[in-house]
């Protein structure tokens, strides 16, 4: 069967895994939706799609609600949820799990799953260049009744994908909704940021201007869309970047930058205050709070404390980019 606002995060339920592991080797996974695994025509449209997403040091954790609903007589559909591993210059197991926890439900009732491996493909562009590509799918069979929705929950956690540092990256392909019979008719987005040292944005297609999320608690921001119609390849991402890695440079290097751009909307209020601080911690700012002097001290390995007072070193952009954040803490 074969079937950016800047600042940082992405997602869906295909979900892309990139790690860099030499300078010639790349390995990426991408976990995609729900589809059908055959080609047919289907009745079923999908009413609601609620994805939440947890990011944590290490990994995240992704969970999918499908609201579908059925306006014939009954219809039973093969489903699938396939991972697709590629990888230059890397070894692929066909054995192994590339995502795990994987769990499924319909109904709210935990349903079990088969999985099938299809052969490794190998492709040789040039000599130094080897690209191998694997497919595995997790697949059920549902029975949508009659003229009634039915819920379809997926949950899985994945490890990052990085390009180098400091991003990190996790993608979600809500292309896979384009399978069903009128597109995705809502989406609604959760994004939850528990530590403080993790930061990103969303970037996806159908994003216009300098759109910022509903935060719903200290943690925790939504997004929601309707009548989305999207095309197979289309992307929500996150790049997922650490505060203590975050680039000052530019805007302490060129003071007749614009930044009025930078959209600070996807940050926690405590994250807004840390990212508010880097800059005078870049600039050995001696903090009186302890808990900012040991943060500073444990995520930016140049933090060097040693001033009580670098205003006159802070340049009309930086006082710029913290009045932008100073105004956006007050709307929190």
């Amino acid at each position: 069967m074969k079937l950016v606002y800047r600042v940082v995060f992405a997602i869906v339920l295909i979900l892309t895994h990139l790690s860099i592991y030499a300078n010639d080797s790349m390995f990426v996974t991408t976990a995609s939706g729900l589809v059908p695994t055959k080609e047919q025509s289907t009745p079923i449209i999908l009413r609601k799609e609620n994805l939440y997403l947890t990011l944590h040091r290490l990994d995240f954790s992704v969970k999918v609600e499908y609201v579908f609903y059925n306006p014939a007589e009954d219809f039973v559909a093969e489903v699938g949820f396939p991972i697709r591993i590629k990888s230059q210059n890397v070894d692929l197991n066909q054995d192994r799990d590339y995502i795990k926890d994987f769990k499924t439900y319909v109904n709210s009732a935990e349903v079990g799953f088969r999985k099938i491996t299809n052969p490794v493909i190998v492709t040789k562009s040039q000599p130094a260049y080897v690209l191998r590509t694997l497919e595995q799918w997790y697949i059920k069979t549902v029975m949508f009744r009659a003229y009634s929705e039915t819920q379809v929950t997926v949950e899985y956690t994945s490890g990052y994908g990085s390009a180098g540092i400091p991003s990190r990256y996790a993608t979600y392909y809500y292309g896979s909704g384009n399978t069903w019979k009128s597109g995705i008719e809502a989406l609604n987005l959760f994004v939850q940021a528990p530590d403080d040292n993790i930061i990103g944005k969303l970037e996806a297609p159908f994003l216009k201007g300098n759109v910022g999320p509903q935060w719903i608690d200290a943690e925790t921001w939504k997004m929601s869309f309707v009548n989305l119609r999207p095309e197979s390849d289309d992307e929500i991402n996150i790049s997922k970047t650490d505060i203590g890695t975050l680039d000052y440079g530019d805007y302490f290097s060129d003071d007749s930058r614009n930044v009025d751009y930078l959209n600070f909307s996807f940050l926690t209020k405590s994250q807004l205050a840390l990212v508010r601080n880097g800059f005078y911690a870049r600039l050995s700012y001696k903090f009186k709070s302890e808990y900012l002097a040991e943060f500073f001290k444990k995520n930016l390995f140049e933090y060097k404390p040693m001033y009580t007072n670098v205003d006159s070193s802070i340049g009309k952009n930086q006082r710029k980019i913290i009045e932008l954040i100073r105004d956006e803490e007050s709307r929190r």
